[in-house]
C-alpha cells in the first residue's frame, strides 16, 4: 500500500495520531485544565485496540511513577511521557526507580509544568531529569493564547471528540495533507525499503518573533529548574533529524537549522546545576521511529533509555535507576 493511503486511513493498528479518527480516540483521554493544561483522565487501563497500543495513566492523572515524595523528577512532553508503546514498554519503565520519580510530563508548554511542580512534588529535589523537544515552544505558544482568551486548550484549538465532527473533519484533512505533499512539507519516502512519512513543519517555530516568545518560555524553566539540586536536560531525538542524507530535502535542512537555533538558545540560558546533552540523531534509524507517526517504536524506547543510562551515571544519578530491566 502506497504510504500515502497508509496515513490517510484510519487502519488497526497502525499508530497515527495525527489522523482524525485516531486523535478522536486519543483526545477522549484527555481532559483540559487550566492551570496544568492537560491531565489524563486517572486510573485509565485502555487496551491496544483503541489506539494501536495499550494505555495506562495513574492516580494524579499523568503516566509512569508516581512518587511525588521521591528524590528525582521527570519532565518533558509527550517523548517523556511515555507513548505509542505497549504498557511497559515505555522507555522510562524498569528503568527509572518508581519510588523514587515523580513523571509529571503532558504535552503542555513550561508555564504548566511550573504549576505542575509546584502543585504536586513534595521530595527532596535531588534531580530533574528534563527531556527537551522542539516542540516545547510551539506546544507553549498555543496554552499561552488559550489562556489569554480566557479558554482552555480544547476550546481554544477547537477540539472534537464527536464522531460527526470527526467525519466532517476528516476530508478536510486529507486535502491538507495533500497540499503539504505537493509543497515539500509532507514527506512520503521509502527508508530501508519501508514507507515513511516526514513533516518538514514538525514544530517549526519563526526564529526573529519566537525568539521573544522563548525568552519567556525560559523564565519559567530557569523557575523550575531552581528547585532543584541538579538538571540534567537530553534532547530527544526525533524522525526528522535521524534520516540519511539522500532523502534529506532543503525544507528538512530549514527545519533542523531552525531546531539548532532553538536548542542553542535553550541549553546557553541556565546556570551551572544544569547539564545538557544532545545524543547523536544518526544513532538512531529506522527501526526506531514509527512510521506515519512522530514516536518511537519499542526499540527507539530501548535506545533512548540505553544512551542516557550512561548520561545518569555519569552524573551520579545511578542510585535512582533500577538495575534490571523488567521489560525487554
Amino acid at each position: 500500500m502506497l504510504p500515502f493511503m497508509t496515513i490517510v486511513l484510519p487502519l488497526p493498528g497502525v499508530v497515527n495520531l495525527s489522523n482524525p479518527f485516531k486523535a478522536r480516540q486519543w483526545l477522549k483521554l484527555l481532559t483540559p485544565d487550566t492551570r496544568y493544561g492537560l491531565r489524563f483522565h486517572p486510573d485509565l487501563d485502555i487496551s491496544r485496540h483503541h489506539l494501536g497500543f495499550s494505555f495506562e495513566s495513574n492516580s494524579l492523572g499523568f503516566r509512569g511513577p508516581a512518587a511525588r515524595t521521591g528524590k528525582a523528577m521527570l519532565l518533558g512532553t509527550s517523548f517523556a511521557m511515555g507513548l505509542s508503546v505497549d504498557n511497559g514498554l515505555n522507555w522510562y519503565d524498569g528503568f527509572l526507580n518508581p519510588d523514587e520519580w515523580l513523571n509529571g510530563s503532558m504535552p503542555v508548554g513550561p508555564q504548566n509544568q511550573q504549576a505542575v511542580v509546584e502543585d504536586f512534588y513534595r521530595g527532596s529535589g535531588d534531580v530533574l531529569l528534563y527531556i527537551y523537544h522542539p516542540n516545547i515552544w510551539r506546544t507553549a505558544q498555543s496554552y499561552v493564547r488559550a489562556a489569554e482568551n480566557g479558554l482552555d486548550i480544547f476550546s481554544y484549538l477547537r477540539w472534537k471528540t464527536s464522531l460527526l465532527d470527526t467525519i466532517q473533519m476528516y476530508p478536510k484533512w486529507i486535502a491538507k495533507e495533500i497540499t503539504k505533499s505537493f509543497i515539500g512539507q509532507s514527506i512520503f519516502c521509502r527508508w530501508n525499503g519501508q514507507g515513511y512519512h516526514l513533516n518538514a513543519t514538525y514544530n517549526y517555530l519563526e526564529t526573529r518573533s519566537g525568539s521573544a516568545f522563548a525568552d519567556q518560555c525560559i523564565e519559567n524553566l530557569r523557575s523550575i529548574f531552581s528547585k532543584f539540586s541538579k538538571v540534567i536536560v537530553i534532547r530527544s531525538p526525533i524522525k526528522e533529524d535521524s534520516v540519511p542524507e539522500n532523502l534529506r530535502t532543503a525544507q528538512l535542512d530549514f527545519l533542523n537549522e531552525n531546531y539548532e537555533f532553538y536548542w542553542e538558545k535553550f541549553r546557553t540560558s541556565f546556570d551551572d546545576h544544569v547539564y545538557c546533552y544532545g545524543l547523536d540523531h544518526k544513532a538512531f534509524g529506522p527501526d526506531h521511529f514509527l512510521p506515519f507517526d512522530t514516536h518511537w517504536r519499542v526499540k527507539g524506547n530501548a535506545q533512548f533509555r540505553e544512551m542516557i543510562r550512561h548520561i545518569l551515571e555519569q552524573e551520579e544519578v545511578g542510585h535512582l535507576l533500577l538495575r534490571e530491566l523488567t521489560c525487554e
